[in-house]
């Protein structure tokens, strides 16, 4: 399995966790609901920058101190710039609409589990 197959996958089984971990929160103390919440994140993030770190080895592009900040706070808008930025013309918008295409799938994964969980209950 490749980098790229592992992340994917990954957003997958985080959104999945995290939709459950919600429905679970509901039920703990407000402690409890934080890091229950806060937790499926973190690791997203990881997740994110060990893609993207292997990315732009492969892509030999070196990001900034600020650009990873800015991934942080605002991935949504710094991940297509970065993707922009990183690829040659007439890669960027497959690229670009790869990394939608794994949000959406996050949603996607989360929405099921989060029913099925809701269910559960």
């Amino acid at each position: 399995m490749t980098r790229t197959q592992t992340a994917v996958l990954g957003v997958a089984v985080i959104g999945a966790i995290d939709a459950v971990l919600s429905v679970a929160a509901a039920e703990v103390s407000p402690t409890m609901q934080m890091i229950l919440l806060f937790a499926p994140t973190v690791v997203l993030l990881g997740l994110l920058f060990w893609r993207l770190h292997y990315d732009s080895i492969s892509h030999n592009f070196r990001r900034s101190p600020m650009f990873n900040v800015g991934i942080v706070v605002l991935g949504i808008v710094f991940v297509p710039v970065y993707l922009f930025r990183s690829r040659p013309p007439g890669a960027r918008l497959r690229a670009i609409a790869a990394f939608f295409g794994v949000l959406l799938l996050y949603a996607a994964a989360y929405g099921i589990a989060e029913a099925i969980a809701d269910a559960a209950t």
